[in-house]
């Protein structure tokens, strides 16, 4: 099913179960982070990010956005970090103004 890559190099080649094991166990500690980090900015803001439209090389949301630029390094088609964040603030001044619409 799987090919194998050719990686082997003697010469850095993980020989000790002891340091394969815990390479092992480091991978997967670090993809919890990861989880973590994600859940930390996805899931605590303060509007929904999959209804913020945004340009992206394989994304049209804010939410996928972001999870392109986490998972694969995509910027946006602009190449500036930063216009994740504008995006972001114009969807919270909009939800504002929203919010104060309805108020009066």
């Amino acid at each position: 099913m799987f090919k194998k890559k050719e990686r082997r190099q003697t010469d850095m080649a993980i020989t000790e179960r002891k340091v394969f094991l815990q390479t092992l166990k480091n991978a997967r500690s670090r993809v919890i982070l990861l989880d973590r980090l994600k859940s930390s900015i996805l899931d605590n803001t303060a509007v929904d990010l999959e209804t913020v439209p945004f340009a992206g090389t394989n994304s049209t949301n804010l939410d996928e956005a972001i999870q392109c630029y986490i998972d694969y390094g995509e910027l946006p088609i602009s190449g500036k970090l930063n216009d994740f964040w504008k995006a972001y603030e114009q969807a919270l001044a909009d939800e504002e103004k929203k919010h104060e619409e309805k108020e009066t």
